[in-house]
């Protein structure tokens, strides 16, 4: 059974960022306050029957026929019937937490999946995933929180490796300017490639760690990583090269946006990258990224 999701994040107004992640068959996403939408006609609309109610970050699972297996806010996990699933309750997201959840099939298999989690503002819940086991019609969670990073950013995204086997889970160490990916095999969560490089993620006086804020995404062909950290007024969004095949993250290039961005999403065809804005400015920026250099970019 191939797979499909999508993560969603509601900028505190009743209008959510979608971001599609790694199968087209994604057709129902499920954000917000209630929110919902299906695609299934070719034309979304809405649906109100979702359980999920969160500020912030969200993500859901369908089938390769687009139907809905299960959502969650990183807190709670809903199967498709929108009952919570058997001990579905407690995991280690936020309501307030930019990217709280992302879900990952575990490779060779058809009905395991991990759940990812981060805390909101570098918190102690840090970064964890828990185990979804679908085998059984209304699914059940294994295992709950198990910690990967004891302080992390708020960011999270995951793209296909080189061979096609497998993924990786890209993820920031809180306090530091480590990136730690997680590569997801046919084995599991298996031990983090860390790269040193770009800005430290930590507080450096905009108070109650609000530099935790902003998204990670990831280019569809898996060759640049892009951040922003929302409440930074100097480089806030920084491009990096990534390399597939390794996990490894190199070739910091920094920008300075005005006002705090929050949201991002590459084009399908890696040659454009979006941002939004949580305050400052409205609407949404474009960079062309067939620039080599920040000037080029820019």
């Amino acid at each position: 059974m191939k797979i499909s999701f999508a993560f969603s994040f509601l900028i505190f107004i009743p209008v959510a960022i979608g971001i599609p992640f790694l199968l087209p068959a994604q057709q129902i996403w499920y954000f917000g306050n209630g929110a919902g939408l299906d695609f299934s006609s070719g034309t979304p609309k809405s649906v109100y029957d979702g359980k999920l109610f969160t500020l912030e970050g969200c993500a859901t699972a369908c089938d390769d026929k687009g139907r809905l297996l299960f959502y969650t806010d990183g807190i709670t996990v809903w199967n498709k019937y929108h009952k919570e699933m058997q001990n579905g309750t407690g995991l280690n997201g936020s309501p307030s937490s930019t990217q709280s959840a992302l879900i990952v099939l575990q490779p060779g298999t058809k009905d395991i999946f991990f759940l990812f989690t981060t805390d909101e503002k570098g918190g102690t819940k840090g970064l964890c995933y828990s185990v979804i086991d679908l085998s059984e019609d209304e699914g059940v969670v294994t295992q709950k929180n198990i910690k990967l990073l004891k302080l992390s950013a708020e960011k999270i995204t995951a793209v296909r490796n080189e061979s096609g086997k497998g993924f990786w889970v890209i993820s920031h160490q809180w306090n530091s300017n480590n990136f730690y990916v997680f590569p997801v095999t046919v084995q599991g969560v298996g031990k983090p490639v860390i790269s040193p490089v770009g800005t430290s993620h930590a507080e450096t006086g905009a108070g109650e760690n609000r530099e935790a804020i902003g998204c990670f995404a990831v280019s569809p062909d898996g060759k640049k990583v892009a951040s922003v950290i929302c409440y930074r007024a100097k480089n806030n969004l920084e491009l990096f090269d990534f390399n597939n095949s390794t996990g490894r993250v190199s070739n910091a290039l920094a920008f300075t946006l005005t006002g705090s961005p929050y949201g991002l999403a590459f084009s399908p065809d890696n040659s454009k990258l979006y941002i939004s804005f949580l305050k400052g400015r409205s609407g949404v920026v474009q960079f062309d990224l067939d620039g080599k250099s920040t000037a080029e970019i820019v």
